[in-house]
């Protein structure tokens, strides 16, 4: 497959046009999942109804719909980091999604704890303990796709790390984890690996990185869904309805909220599409991050 389709560019969040791929539209479509065929014919489709400097989000958004029309699961797939990213703006939702990752671990958890470190206090995001095992993690969500965690998150992260092991309130840890919903630097992968800081990112470690674990443990979030509205997810929200493998059970929720047993029943069948029968645990896993 040719790269690049002569002419015709892109246009991206920040406003710079870039030449248009289709191998890389191809790839990702056939990482999330699609057949060779599916993924041949959704770029075929675009490249006779798309134009020269369309964004980039349109792009991404007409190729989630025409996915959709073949696999809700692919589709969700495909649209999983967007869908992560809509818990925002801030990181609040985010560090209860980290929460319930743990918890599908067998962990216990507690998020938002303050502890007192040997300078200062700390707040921090999701404590995980699971028999002798404690893990402490601060979670860095990105309100955007291209941005990365680079060393100064690291070493900011770190000094935290350092400051509670030191806190003369005996805390103990086994490890302190930085969580993010972007990509890592190189640098900062070099820099927590020599210091003995834990990472998990997107795509990291590779093959056990965040998108793997949400779905080994069928953790999409409810901004997956596309049969619930935008308003109607931050009201599920709110009421601390965060995975989509919840909401068969928050029929409750969804009657307050005036969602009627039709649009529940479609809902569910959303759900079933994207994870499956939802009532199915995933193997708690000891090989945590």
């Amino acid at each position: 497959m040719n790269t690049r389709s002569h002419g015709t560019e892109v246009l991206k969040s920040t406003g710079v046009r870039a030449p248009f791929s289709k191998e890389k539209l191809y790839e990702s479509m056939r990482s999330a999942g699609a057949s060779k065929n599916l993924a041949q014919r959704i770029v075929a489709e675009i490249m006779r109804h798309g134009r020269s400097g369309i964004r980039t989000e349109e792009l991404r958004l007409l190729t989630a719909t025409l996915l959709r029309s073949e696999s809700a699961r692919i589709a969700a797939r495909y649209e999983l980091r967007n869908a992560v990213l809509d818990l925002g703006p801030t990181g609040y939702w985010f560090e209860n999604l980290i929460g319930a990752l743990y918890e599908s671990m067998g962990f216990r958890v507690e998020i938002g704890s303050i502890l007192d470190g040997r300078c200062i206090t700390h707040e921090v995001d999701v404590i995980a303990t699971k028999r002798d095992r404690r893990v402490l993690v601060e979670c860095k969500f990105r309100n955007g796709t291209g941005m990365r965690c680079d060393s100064k998150v690291a070493l900011y992260v770190q000094a935290r790390a350092t400051d509670l092991k030191e806190s003369p309130k005996g805390i103990s840890f086994d490890q302190f984890l930085l969580v993010a919903n972007t990509k890592f630097t190189s640098e900062a992968i070099r820099y927590a690996s020599c210091v003995g800081l834990g990472l998990l990112g997107w795509d990291f470690p590779k093959g056990r990185g965040l998108q793997n674990l949400i779905e080994e443990h069928k953790l999409h979030p409810l901004t997956s869904l596309t049969t619930i509205t935008h308003a109607e997810k931050r009201k599920l929200l709110r009421h601390g309805v965060i995975t989509c493998r919840e909401l068969p059970k928050a029929t409750e929720t969804m009657d307050q909220l005036g969602i009627d047993e039709e649009r529940q029943r479609l809902i569910e069948e959303e759900v079933v599409e994207i994870v499956g029968d939802p009532t199915e645990d995933a193997p708690e896993d000891d090989a945590t991050p």
